[in-house]
């Protein structure tokens, strides 16, 4: 192979993974949402995909923390929830960089909130 397709071949190969997603987003992704329809979307995927997840490796116990969690936030509506995380969003920009799963926990269980202890795990 001549040099210069090795050379084309390394660029593409390499390229490929700068551009690439990532597979858990940063909480900063949050910010980067600026419609209603968008954030509902993450947050519905959010608990979709984390309480499903979860649920398939937690044990009995922690099973029982994921139920109240879970009837928690479907009491919740939309907008409250949304609300939620962009004040917590808002407050805390040194958490940007943290993975976006946990800030969601962090932000609907806040104390004070209708959620307050219940997450998955005790804090």
């Amino acid at each position: 192979m001549r040099l210069a397709n090795r050379f084309v071949l390394a660029a593409l190969f390499t390229s490929s993974f700068a551009l690439s997603d990532p597979v858990i987003h940063s909480f900063e992704v949050w910010g980067d949402r600026t419609s209603f329809h968008h954030k509902v979307a993450l947050y519905i995927g959010w608990t979709n995909g984390y309480l499903a997840g979860v649920r398939s490796y937690a044990t009995p116990e922690q099973n029982k923390r994921l139920e109240e969690f879970y009837r928690c936030l479907e009491k919740m509506s939309y907008p409250q929830a949304l609300a939620m995380v962009d004040r917590y969003y808002k407050d805390h920009p040194e958490l940007w960089k943290k993975p976006l799963p946990e800030m969601l926990i962090n932000a609907v269980t806040i104390p004070g909130g209708p959620c307050e202890g219940k997450g998955p795990v005790s804090r």
